[in-house]
């Protein structure tokens, strides 16, 4: 319940910043006419219509967004040419609007939030059907325990299952859906073992910043976030909602007939 309204909140939230972002765009583009017409000076005429050209961009591509999002959020579905339009635009405008987030002083953790959540949605939208071979599962190296002398960086089956950290559940969660799980230090590595692997679709725990940048890495296959869970600092003893993560996978596997 609580995390319904976290979320209920963020895509708000998010909203906001995309309503700003547009109005915001509008009047630098009426800003950028004015002092075109009244420079003479070639050079920062240039300067101007670039800037024009920029702003009209990101506020059609912004406005394009938030219609889109709002007749989703109210009819409570999407088709999927337009899933994957509205992926597009928000991919663009994702750098735009996390520096209007910073202007008008909201958390960018909550329009991380929001963007993931929408982008999770999005994915369940698209209706991707594989087989549990074809899913890889991304890990943080923080989700084992900080004092296990047993490392998992490069094989994740090295763990000893002793239950001091959550790797051991995700390990038998993967298993029985014959599914491989990998643990990435960073970008870097996860990006290498997605080409290593060349899964159907991913299935990635992080946190906020982590998981929009891998969602924005990797635009060709369709990628499903899973926050991690902070106990007391973050990138330090994590853990994941197991029940979350399984409902993950199951929307991803193919049932056969």
């Amino acid at each position: 319940m609580l995390g319904s309204v976290v979320m209920k909140n963020d895509r708000k939230k998010f909203f906001g910043v995309m309503f700003f972002t547009a109005i915001l765009s509008v009047v630098l583009v009426v800003l950028s006419i004015y002092f075109l017409v009244n420079k003479n000076n070639n050079f920062i005429k240039i300067v101007i219509i670039l800037a024009i050209a920029f702003f009209m961009i990101v506020s059609i591509f912004v406005i394009f967004g938030i219609i889109i999002l709002s007749r989703w959020v109210y009819s409570g579905n999407i088709n999927k040419k337009s899933a994957m339009f509205l992926k597009f635009l928000l991919k663009t405008i994702y750098p735009v609007l996390m520096m209007v987030s910073k202007v008008i002083n909201i958390d960018k953790a909550t329009i991380q939030r929001a963007y993931c959540n929408i982008h999770n949605t999005l994915i369940e939208n698209l209706k991707v059907k594989v087989d549990g071979s074809d899913i890889l599962l991304l890990l943080p190296h923080c989700i084992q325990n900080s004092q296990c002398p047993y490392k998992i960086t490069n094989d994740i089956y090295n763990c000893k299952m002793c239950g001091k950290c959550i790797v051991g559940d995700i390990i038998k969660l993967t298993s029985a859906y014959n599914m491989e799980a990998v643990v990435a230090t960073g970008g870097t590595l996860a990006r290498q073992w997605v080409k290593k692997r060349r899964p159907k679709a991913i299935i990635a725990v992080a946190c906020e910043r982590d998981l929009t940048s891998g969602i924005n890495d990797i635009s060709k296959i369709p990628v499903y976030g899973v926050f991690n869970i902070i106990k007391k600092t973050p990138c330090h003893d994590t853990s994941v909602d197991i029940d979350k993560l399984k409902n993950a996978i199951d929307m991803f596997i193919k049932v056969d007939n």
